[in-house]
């Protein structure tokens, strides 16, 4: 992505709105395409107030990746402070939102894994916990969030892969913290092994049954081969 204000219509677009920030080019410029997205949502909600639809309609926002097209400075600057690499350049915010609900904030570690068991139990639908490799950020299950070099967090603190090296969280008081260290560990080697195979194996197509098929090609429009 390129967050300039000479080639990217989302930012010229709004280049006004951040003229003043106090941030460089890249971070003005990257402002700017958010107020494009904040836009949206106001469109969005509109709508669906208009409609009736607001206070039955689920949204959800969460970031899939930091804005690659940044310069390392220009996150710091965002941030307001020097980032760290392995871990804090990717903390983000899930958010979930209804007219009307009331507000909970959860500040543990979560991971985009546990977002779609999250939404399936706000929503009441009935799945197969064992199916999914996250959990629903609002049950008791011990959060993990892990990265594609096997570096990790909970709340008990954060491993870096790299550099074999643990940070222990505020209050943290484990009695062991090297047998700790190797069950996350291998926790998160399995959860990267499988879900290589849920891909490679097309697990899902062969344990779900006909039926939930039929519904999915019904509204899909496009019949995957059962053979």
């Amino acid at each position: 992505m390129n967050y300039t204000f000479r080639g990217n219509a989302m930012a010229t677009k709004n280049r006004d709105y951040v003229r003043d920030l106090p941030y460089n080019e890249g971070g003005r410029a990257y402002m700017a395409t958010q107020i494009e997205f904040d836009k949206a949502l106001e469109y969005l909600l509109q709508r669906l107030r208009e409609d009736g639809l607001a206070d039955r309609t689920l949204i959800v926002i969460n970031a899939d990746h930091y804005p690659y097209g940044l310069e390392k400075e220009d996150y710091d600057q965002l941030a307001g402070k020097t980032l760290e690499e392995n871990f804090e350049i990717y903390r983000n915010s899930l958010i979930m939102y209804v007219d009307g609900m009331e507000p909970m904030e959860v500040d543990k570690v979560c991971f985009t894994l546990d977002i779609l068991p999250t939404i399936y139990n706000l929503m009441d639908i009935p799945y197969d916990s064992r199916l999914l490799m996250g959990s629903d950020v609002f049950s008791e299950r011990e959060p993990l969030a892990f990265f594609v070099n096997r570096s990790w967090i909970t709340e008990e603190g954060r491993y870096n892969a790299v550099t074999k090296k643990f940070t222990p969280a505020e209050g943290s008081s484990l009695e062991d913290q090297d047998a700790y260290i190797e069950r996350i560990t291998q926790i998160v080697r399995n959860k990267l092994k499988f879900s290589t195979q849920v891909l490679d194996y097309d697990y899902y197509e062969r344990i779900l049954p006909d039926s939930i098929w039929d519904i999915v090609n019904e509204d899909s429009g496009y019949p995957p081969s059962r053979e």
